[in-house]
């Protein structure tokens, strides 16, 4: 699946964030579907319902929805600042409606060497009883012939089955919520596995169960190796400190390709008019009880920093 990330260059610090242009969805924020099975999902083999497009909207919303469905009810834990964003609090014909604030964001920050610190907006779904911070995913069985043919709503007894090859055919997507994390400093992943009520309606899920994970062994499973991901980063932001020209860069992957391509487009105020391109290299990716509802956003550091995953919202 292709991606793109921005970045802006504004002397010696760099912030990431997604194109606030973008009139298509991103891969970037959505949950990827079998991507990195043996048989990748072709459009043109399947129905509308099961169109690529339609079933990552379909596992986003999955995973968006259940950590709300097994946190317990109660007091939120509130951040150290107000939870950053305004939810869509109105229903389909304009009536009020009250939204809970899904998440905690907290801020934190990372030295990678090189002098290069990492400011990252991070997020947690939960508390344990333990209060320690947890973050909720789920996946979602579509058909059963693309999981080894083991039907969720009859075979959960072979979780571990499930599980390894879930963890085949989402490898991407299963090291971004293990990366994810990692970063947010949570020592718990609840892991859902959803299936659909009816396998021709992408409308209506039943859990069928929920494991809990350490986010380290749970990189180990999935054979992530995280000193690697964080080289790729370290080189990606060495590429970008490299360019004389301050402004906006386009981080590029193709599909089914190795290599990553750093696009600038020069301030409007420059005499080249011309996009610039660099080529980043052959860069590799990464292979890539009841709980209480928290959120809010959260400082958990501070200090100058010359880059950032995520660009965060302004303080409030």
């Amino acid at each position: 699946m292709p991606w793109d990330i921005v970045a802006h260059k504004i002397g010696g610090k760099i912030l990431f964030d997604l194109d606030e242009n973008r009139q298509n969805f991103s891969s970037v924020d959505m949950a990827t579907v079998s991507e990195t099975s043996n048989e990748p999902i072709q459009d043109e083999t399947w129905d509308e319902v099961n169109k690529i497009k339609n079933l990552m909207e379909e596992a986003t919303n999955i995973n968006n929805c259940f950590a709300q469905q097994i946190i317990a009810p109660g007091k939120p834990k509130e951040g150290e600042k107000p939870y950053p964003f305004e939810p869509n609090n109105e229903n389909n014909n304009g009536a009020p409606r009250e939204i809970p604030k899904s998440r905690m964001y907290r801020y934190r920050q990372f030295d990678i060497g090189n002098s290069i610190k990492l400011l990252v907006r991070t997020k947690v779904d939960a508390l344990g009883n333990n209060g320690e911070y947890m973050t909720c995913q789920s996946l979602n069985e579509w058909n059963s012939s693309h999981c080894n043919g083991v039907d969720w709503s009859r075979n959960m007894d072979r979780a571990a089955t499930v599980l390894a090859t879930e963890v085949k055919n989402n490898s991407f997507k299963m090291s971004k919520w293990i990366t994810n994390a990692l970063l947010a400093g949570a020592n718990t992943m609840k892991l859902g596995f959803v299936t659909r009520e009816h396998i021709k309606k992408n409308n209506s899920h039943l859990i069928v169960s929920i494991m809990t994970q350490k986010p380290q062994d749970f990189a180990t499973i999935a054979r992530l190796d995280i000193d690697n991901g964080w080289g790729i980063l370290k080189f990606i932001i060495e590429k970008l400190r490299e360019q004389k020209v301050d402004g906006k860069y386009y981080i590029v992957k193709n599909p089914n390709a190795k290599e990553i391509t750093i696009y600038c487009t020069e301030q409007e105020d420059s005499e080249d008019e011309d996009a610039k391109a660099s080529k980043s290299g052959s860069a590799e990716e990464s292979s890539s009880g009841s709980e209480e509802s928290s959120s809010g956003s959260e400082e958990s550091s501070s200090g100058e920093d010359s880059s950032s995953e995520e660009s965060s919202s302004e303080e409030d």
